[in-house]
């Protein structure tokens, strides 16, 4: 399914700042938000500073020319963003969460033991 978006009740000014738009939309399935209202700013910067705890860097927006870091005042700007993502509950965006670093930590165990069984 493709990945819908829908800007029109954000500031008139926002209009311009397409690689910012970009990176938010990306970031509603990264995040398991689908919009940003006044209510769920908060929510934004709690799961992206979370996720960036555990290594997933969801608080950098990343443009050709710079990056810069997400804040309140970027996320209020695009109150009434929205999109198709699915919204999970914060217990849920954490199981997920954790659930990604076991996997990564299970992998790099294994990694680690069976460049070590080549060496012997």
């Amino acid at each position: 399914m493709p990945l819908n978006w829908d800007a029109k009740a954000c500031a008139p000014a926002v209009e311009d700042e397409i690689d910012r738009r970009d990176n938010l939309v990306w970031a509603t399935m990264s995040l398991g938000l689908s919009s940003i209202t006044a209510k769920n700013v908060e929510e934004w910067l709690w799961r992206a500073k979370f996720a960036a705890r555990l290594g997933f860097d969801c608080t950098t927006m990343t443009y050709s020319d710079r990056e810069e870091p997400l804040t309140a005042a970027i996320l209020r700007r695009w109150v009434g963003l929205y999109t198709n993502a699915s919204n999970e509950t914060r217990p849920a965006f954490v199981k997920k969460c954790i659930g990604e670093v076991t996997r990564r930590v299970d992998r790099q165990v294994k990694d680690e033991l069976k460049e070590l069984e080549a060496c012997k």
